[in-house]
């Protein structure tokens, strides 16, 4: 579960840990925000790369597909953040793209779009 800043709505991430030994994970962030019978949805897959540590550097990247009424777009976001393991099944983090880009149908670049979020694995 995470809050994001900028114009993109709130969600949860669904992420796999491909093994211990990588420090590789893979997922997607899955957003909705529906306000006076309005919706937008964002899809994100990602990558990150894990320092397994108590608390974790990561560095991630991904696309991204944010669909509004009348509107899609499609873009990329690049970043990173830091996680902080409270036990084997929860942790807190916080992360920031550097660059969040969407291309089409129009060029729009955001800079230092954060994330706050909580972690419970299986």
């Amino acid at each position: 579960i995470y809050g994001i800043t900028n114009f993109l709505p709130s969600g949860f991430e669904v992420t796999y840990a491909l093994d211990s030994t990588t420090n590789v994970q893979i997922g997607s962030e899955l957003s909705a925000s529906i306000s006076t019978s309005v919706g937008s949805f964002l899809i994100a897959p990602f990558a990150r790369y894990l320092y397994n540590w108590i608390v974790s550097p990561f560095v991630q990247g991904g696309l991204q597909l944010y669909l509004q009424p009348g509107n899609t777009q499609v873009g990329m976001f690049l970043g990173g953040g830091v996680a902080f393991c409270i036990n084997r099944q929860i942790n807190v983090h916080g992360d920031v793209d550097i660059i969040n880009a969407f291309f089409t149908p129009s060029s729009n670049i955001g800079w230092f779009v954060l994330r706050l979020g909580a972690d419970y694995f299986f």
